[in-house]
């Protein structure tokens, strides 16, 4: 029978008829059975739970449960006024960095990601009305029109704040990623009127903590390889041509964690050096990075292998003697300690004198190069050598598990660890040495040490650096909640909470478990179920006063929010 969704649907509904399913079919029920037939011949002998919410899909007539869902969250979103549908469509459509609206705070469940803009794309095209809501959709959306009626009508709307962000319409412009032709062929027009009509070329999304101008959302770039809006060139032309400064150490940062690429180096200095201002680049200052942008950068292009960079880099004054921003070592030092001989031969050739190494560094390059005798010599000359972790801690880096187990096999312990109890196994949860984290694992490894810099596990430095080898791997073992929470291992959590409930009331410095739920929603309620069945409470508020469900108001999750409401109001 053909079901249809109405009004009254909500995810909340239909996940409670989907298990209740599942129920029926696990104890026999004939017409469950059938049902499911029906819905779904090619339905696996036993399904899951996510098979039944894929059954329960197509009873409605949809290919999939996300499709359902999509189909549920308009429900939802068309009944708003045009008001809170301009706020939700602004926030998914946005480069945000971490930061979400309303907050000073980087939060690592925030993500950029392509599906929250193909999620507004799809929002805009069925409530076409949300453009026009304000110069701040209109901007974003590339209606040039609109822009231009406002701005007659009203030039002074070119710097009013808007959205929940409260940015100005230019930072909508630079920071959105709205996948509409539009959007992007009609940019650098519309941050023209903008600033013809008196908008801020130097506006920041942040006042507080300045550093990411219009002119560093329209590059792009940064941790998460953010990408960069599709008229970046352009866009960055027009800024810098009415005043935005050249020298933007945010986005040189951004982009010197992506590919060895020259063109905003080259681009972004050129300009500087046209102003006569390129010595800012080399100049030591109090503010980051002291030592100067040439020097800081090299030792991020040095660090990374990145011989093309380093080698701009050097021709335009950084220097080959100089030091590395993070480690403090010589830039020379720093490439052959990782085994980047091409690296050191370049610096060589600029000028760099080869510090003389020690036998302790003689013997982290001998393991970088995997040069087997000499590790071996220095091992057993110095076998306190092995009680230091930086080799290994490289190895794991560099994703070379040879270069591990050879330092495993001379004794060295997978626990050894660094002063901020910083161990391999989250060098290689970050890198996603998948290889490398599970021979730490087979050779004794503890698997959640918490480092003492950030206070994070292992687990958690897979999950901020995206690496799903390693999340699953870790996640399948680890006992640290909150990063089990975010992950969405509602099977690991289940396992966890049966031998310990108590671990579902853990309060960290977020606040209770609720707060690191993850951004899907489907994933979130049936976490949120489970610890809510084990006496965790939504209620709890966190250090700046917030709860649970107050957050999930603010992030528009209503499903999540109602399963939450509806214990509280049950206790």
């Amino acid at each position: 029978m053909q079901r249809q969704l109405s009004s009254n649907s909500n995810l909340e509904t239909l996940r409670k008829q989907a298990k209740s399913w599942l129920k029926s079919l696990r104890a026999g029920d004939v017409q469950a059975r059938e049902r499911l037939h029906r819905a779904w011949p090619g339905a696996p002998r036993e399904p899951g739970l996510r098979d039944m919410q894929h059954a329960l899909a197509r009873e409605h007539d949809f290919v999939s449960w996300s499709a359902l869902k999509e189909a549920l969250a308009e429900l939802a979103f068309a009944p708003k006024n045009l008001d809170e549908q301009a706020a939700d469509f602004l926030e998914l459509a946005s480069l945000h960095y971490g930061i979400r609206p309303g907050s000073s705070d980087w939060d690592r469940t925030f993500a950029d990601h392509p599906s929250r803009w193909l999620y507004a794309a799809r929002l805009l095209a069925r409530h076409p009305a949300i453009a026009h809501h304000s110069i701040h959709t209109a901007a974003i959306c590339g209606d040039l029109a609109e822009v231009q009626r406002i701005l007659s009508k009203r030039p002074s709307a070119a710097t009013e704040k808007g959205g929940r962000e409260g940015w100005e319409p230019l930072l909508f412009v630079c920071y959105g990623r709205l996948p509409v032709a539009e959007a992007g062929a009609n940019a650098v027009a519309i941050a023209t009127a903008l600033l013809d009509a008196g908008a801020a070329v130097n506006v920041c999304m942040d006042q507080v903590d300045p550093g990411f101008f219009a002119l560093t959302g329209a590059i792009g770039g940064g941790e998460f390889s953010q990408p960069p809006h599709p008229r970046a060139h352009e866009l960055a032309a027009l800024l810098i041509e009415r005043g935005a400064d050249p020298y933007n150490p945010q986005a040189l940062y951004n982009t010197s964690l992506g590919a060895d690429d020259l063109f905003w180096l080259e681009y972004l200095y050129d300009l500087s050096e046209r102003r006569g201002e390129a010595g800012r680049w080399s100049t030591p200052s109090s503010q980051w990075p002291q030592s100067g942008m040439l020097d800081y950068l090299l030792g991020n292009a040095v660090n990374r292998n990145q011989l093309a960079r380093a080698a701009w880099l050097l021709a335009h004054g950084a220097h080959p003697q100089g030091s590395n921003y993070y480690s403090k070592r010589p830039h020379h030092t720093e490439a052959l300690l990782r085994g980047y001989t091409e690296m050191a031969d370049l610096l060589a050739q600029h000028g760099a004198s080869a510090q003389p190494l020690g036998d302790h560094e003689a013997f982290i390059a001998a393991c970088a190069c995997a040069d087997l005798e000499n590790v071996r010599h220095f091992a057993h000359k110095h076998p306190e050598f092995l009680d230091d972790p930086t080799a290994l801690i490289q190895a794991a880096e560099q994703q070379r598990a040879d270069i591990a187990t050879l330092l495993l096999d001379l004794g060295m312990s997978p626990d050894v660890r660094r002063e901020d109890n910083f161990r391999p196994l989250h060098a290689a949860a970050m890198a996603g040495a998948e290889d490398v984290a599970r021979l730490l694992l087979q050779r004794g490894a503890e698997i959640d040490p918490i480092e003492t810099r950030f206070g994070g596990v292992p687990l958690g430095w897979a999950l901020h650096g995206g690496q799903p080898g390693t999340i699953a791997l870790l996640g399948g073992l680890s006992r640290c909640a909150c990063c089990l929470v975010e992950m969405g291992n509602l099977d690991r959590l289940r396992e966890l909470f049966e031998a310990e409930p108590q671990l579902a009331q853990e309060v960290d410095k977020h606040g209770s478990l609720f707060f690191h739920l993850p951004d899907d929603e489907d994933v979130a309620i049936d976490i949120a179920e489970l610890l809510l069945a084990h006496g965790a409470n939504p209620e709890l508020r966190n250090a700046e006063g917030h709860n649970a469900i107050d957050e999930f108001e603010k992030r528009g999750c209503p499903d999540l929010v109602e399963t939450l409401r509806s214990r509280t109001r049950a206790n």
